[in-house]
């Protein structure tokens, strides 16, 4: 999950970790990158608006080597 509000992630996390899904969240567009890239996601829950750029710019990186839905 990518998103820069923490209540926001805090309250998908619970609800995905309830539906037994292992949730791991970042913050930013060079947190999500850098988190895909040593654990890459089975999908990906993605906030446009993000404080160091958009969630276009994850979306774009990810492309790159992933097809995780997004």
């Amino acid at each position: 999950m990518v998103e820069d509000e923490p209540r926001i992630l805090h309250g998908l996390r619970a609800l995905l970790r309830r539906a037994d899904y292992e949730a791991i969240g970042a913050g930013t567009v060079a947190e999500a990158i850098a988190t895909a890239r040593l654990r890459p996601p089975d999908a990906v829950l993605l906030d446009l608006l993000l404080p160091d750029g958009s969630g276009l710019e994850v979306c774009r990186a990810l492309r790159e080597w992933s097809q995780a839905p997004i």
